[in-house]
């Protein structure tokens, strides 16, 4: 049931992709707000490019979101803390004091008469002290530098400055200060070592305490008093001429102005709106169709990355809008750039940046000041994507956010600078924005891996990690075909120094060739690299049985690879690295043993197929460039340029390269970096001198 679900994904012909393409534009344009776009684009600080600009009709003049936010600061900023005088706390402290007291004046006076005279001046001291108040600290008084508060009592407010009360600290000033007044008249005690004994601060407590629910609710109710307008604008009265800078006062007016637009807009034909974003989203979709198809033809042609990478764009602007129609949260902490992250670490740069720019102008058209948000975007992820240019650890995605952080904060700060033109004016807060957007970057790690098991991908992780050579079947290919492992890694070498200089996915590269001959663990001894002693066991067999055993070895490696659960773009390492090629040795062998026989070459040929991907192909090349050079008796520069110019050559005439997407400019470049590599590998060695 497995295998017919790939099959069909991976077979599926053009209308299943056309149709998905067709889903995703109508989801997409379901997605947007049916409502008309205001016509006119402008800035504040920039001219108005525009004509003369008359009002159509009356409007109401709204205050912009940062004054309203702002006044709702100052309110908060400047409103008095609410505290209610607790009575009680005297009545219980006092009581404890005279218990104290009593225990403590017997011991050191043996029951002196004057206790009473004694007890009555101390409860005068606390009541004094709980007259006047002890007030309760909170944090305002040093955030905001209160000065006074409001004390209610009896439903009726009354303000008070902070100096009208005692602190816990003055008041014990004070306590201490009076007792040593009153205990030194007393001669039988010691005044200082008796008042330590009473433990004052024990029965000092705050009793002016803060009433944080009134606070909150006398804050909110003059925050929900706040006018949201700025006046009115007549029908017929100028609102900005050509020209004119759009200054604070003009970008207030525009800006009502666009939301009575919008809002009188939703009443219009709502079927106009939507055939007019069908076009757009149409041809927005369309020029990432054109891309794939012109450029990544393996893609184009790939149902299940075609859904995943169209699956991605719906996401993005479903989730864009709901984030703009229901979040009272800042748009700056969505973490846009996990769609080109996502996409670089399954395909490629080019792909990923295309797929953002063309997601990010499609949810233009719904974010507030849809071109900064646009321009911010696109550099952003550019950004991204390059300091992702090179996955090789998991760290790689830390220093990506930092950079998103970093980018995000100097292009929000250069842009508020052209709008506000002052330092002052910037919403410095957003830059929090910015550090959470970075944060939520690190989610990456579990959303590769939802996605690689879902829609059946490989990540550069994945690849990462099965490059490792503690890899179990790495391990079994190193222990059981160890010749065919050491030609590996050198497979792999050249394969990944190819790659690197025509472009290409290097990681994809390396792993492919390092399981690309995984099949030859079945019967190592059929091939020449695990050979030892001189045994060679093709000597007792047959040309057509012997080349039946190394042609087997393609079909052994997929049913290990199924075994060990490798990844079919693994898997096609293995079937296409000799593509439908000959087994060359075997095949002349036996037409010089049988002159004048017709010979059935398929069962001299591998079962393929040829090469699908430029990775595919430049692995089959190295492959047979590696072995070809080992087996040189002379090791010249000139014999192994000329060798490699053979083998690769005599692919070309077979055609094994024409349905993968390399061009002849490539494979030239490929053969010189094979050369120089394979040169190096066998550079002559310095002969040193017998010891004397």
């Amino acid at each position: 049931m497995k295998s017919n679900v790939h099959h069909f994904w991976d077979k599926s012909g053009k209308y299943v992709r056309f149709l998905l393409y067709l889903l995703s534009i109508v989801l997409i344009t379901f997605a947007l707000p049916n409502q008309r776009k205001f016509m006119y684009e402008y800035q504040k600080g920039s001219p108005w490019l525009h004509e003369n600009l008359i009002a159509p009709y009356s409007f109401t003049i709204y205050k912009l979101s940062n004054e309203i936010s702002n006044e709702k600061d100052s309110i908060k900023q400047n409103i008095q803390p609410y505290f209610r005088k607790n009575e009680q706390v005297k009545l219980n402290q006092q009581n404890l004091f005279k218990l104290h007291f009593d225990s403590i004046y017997k011991k050191e006076t043996k029951n002196d008469k004057k206790e009473i005279q004694y007890l009555e001046q101390s409860l005068q001291v606390f009541d004094a002290v709980y007259e006047k108040g002890v007030i309760e600290y909170i944090d305002e008084f040093e955030k905001r530098k209160i000065n006074s508060i409001v004390i209610i009592k009896e439903n009726i407010s009354e303000e008070f400055v902070l100096t009208d009360f005692f602190t816990l600290k003055t008041s014990y000033t004070f306590v201490i200060k009076e007792f040593t007044r009153i205990f030194k008249q007393n001669k039988n005690i010691k005044d200082t070592t008796f008042i330590k004994k009473l433990h004052i601060n024990e029965f000092i407590l705050p009793n002016i305490l803060y009433d944080k629910v009134t606070t909150e609710k006398i804050t909110q109710a003059k925050t929900n008093s706040i006018s949201l307008t700025r006046g009115m604008i007549q029908k017929g009265e100028a609102i900005i001429s050509q020209g004119e800078i759009v200054n604070l006062k003009a970008f207030r007016i525009l800006e009502s102005y666009r939301k009575h637009f919008e809002y009188e807009s939703s009443f219009s034909n709502i079927n106009l709106i939507f055939i007019g974003q069908f076009f757009l989203v149409s041809i927005s979709i369309f020029i990432f169709y054109l891309f794939l198809r012109t450029y990544r033809n393996d893609i184009f042609s790939n149902t299940r990355q075609i859904l995943f990478l169209l699956f991605l764009k719906v996401l993005f602007v479903f989730l864009t809008v709901t984030f703009v129609n229901y979040s009272k949260i800042s748009i700056f902490v969505f973490p846009y750039i996990l769609l080109p992250i996502i996409i670089k670490v399954f395909f490629d740069a080019r792909v990923a940046f295309l797929s953002f720019v063309v997601a990010v102008l499609m949810v233009g058209f719904v974010v507030p000041n849809g071109f900064h948000f646009s321009f911010m975007q696109i550099i952003v992820g550019f950004i991204a994507i390059i300091s992702l240019a090179s996955l090789t650890r998991r760290g790689n995605f830390f220093t990506t956010s930092v950079y998103v952080f970093l980018s995000y904060s100097f292009i929000y700060v250069g842009i508020s600078l052209i709008q506000e033109g002052s330092f002052m004016q910037i919403e410095w807060k957003n830059l929090v924005y910015f550090a959470i957007n970075g944060l939520l970057l690190l989610t990456v790690y579990p959303l590769i891996f939802i996605f690689e098991k879902t829609f059946k991908l490989i990540s550069d992780l994945t690849l990462i990690e099965l490059s490792d050579l503690n890899q179990p079947l790495l391990r079994k290919l190193a222990e059981q075909a160890p010749g065919t492992f050491q030609h590996s890694l050198q497979v792999s070498n050249l394969a990944v120094e190819a790659i690197y200089e025509i472009g290409g996915n290097a990681l994809l590269a390396r792993a492919g060739a390092l399981y690309h001959d995984i099949g030859k663990i079945v019967r190592p001894q059929y091939f020449v690299e695990n050979q030892r002693n001189g045994i060679n066991p093709h000597e007792k067999l047959d040309n057509i049985v012997s080349a039946k055993y190394i042609i087997n070895h393609i079909q052994d490696g997929v049913n290990l690879a199924h075994k060990y659960k490798l990844h079919r773009a693994i898997i096609d390492f293995i079937t296409t690295h000799h593509g439908e090629s000959k087994v060359e040795y075997f095949l002349r062998t036996y037409k010089n043993e049988n002159p004048g026989v017709s010979i059935d070459e398929s069962k001299f040929t591998y079962p393929g197929p040829n090469p699908k991907t430029r990775e595919n192909a430049v692995v089959m090349m190295a492959d047979s460039v590696e072995a070809a050079t080992r087996s040189l008796k002379d090791l010249t520069p000139e014999s192994i340029d000329a060798r490699i110019d053979m083998v690769i050559n005599h692919q070309l005439q077979r055609q094994l390269f024409y349905e993968s997407d390399i061009t002849f400019k490539d494979i030239s470049k490929v053969k010189e970096v094979f050369k120089n590599k394979i040169k190096t590998i066998y550079h002559a060695r310095i002969e040193y001198p017998e010891a004397k």
